[in-house]
């Protein structure tokens, strides 16, 4: 780089344009006599560098992609279990208390139930609260059930509102 600098250099101080022409051209692109093409291998590189760098960003934004939608997936079947969990809990004792945690799989995919009682009147409602959680994925259903007596004095719940 520095004896085509200084070739250019003299060139321009002798003012002969012949000269400046022929130290260009036997320096060629790279700065060292009969090598040339030193600038066009330069950008290939680059331009080779950048294209692996955007397909590398590109294949982990897919693969991260997948792993959120699998959280949330494992995320909602964490929460139905639960709601089923704390439905057999309930018809098995109303009095089932004020809630529990499931046991985390493999993945360490996890649920937690919450029991909100409310008296109004002479019934009993309970907001069974259901919490799934995998990964930094959280998935929430709430259902509110009526206890109902019946003519044979046997209780029953009755789904009272979703959210």
């Amino acid at each position: 780089m520095c004896k085509i600098s200084l070739r250019i250099l003299y060139c321009i101080i002798s003012h002969t344009v012949r000269d400046m022409a022929d130290a260009k051209n036997r320096c060629g692109f790279s700065g060292a006599r009969g090598v040339s093409g030193g600038v066009a291998w330069r950008l290939v590189l680059c331009a080779a560098s950048l294209l692996t760098l955007g397909g590398a960003i590109f294949a982990l934004m897919g693969t991260f992609k997948d792993r959120k939608a699998d959280d949330y997936r494992k995320a909602l079947s964490k929460c139905d279990s639960g709601l089923q969990e704390a439905f057999i809990r309930l018809n098995a004792s109303p009095d089932a208390g004020i809630g529990f945690e499931g046991e985390p799989d493999e993945d360490g995919a996890n649920f937690k139930v919450e029991f909100k009682r409310e008296n109004r009147g002479d019934t009993l409602f309970v907001k069974v609260v259901s919490t799934g959680v995998s990964g930094s994925v959280k998935q929430v259903q709430e259902y509110t059930l009526r206890l109902e007596v019946t003519e044979e004095n046997d209780s029953m719940w009755v789904n009272a509102g979703i959210r």
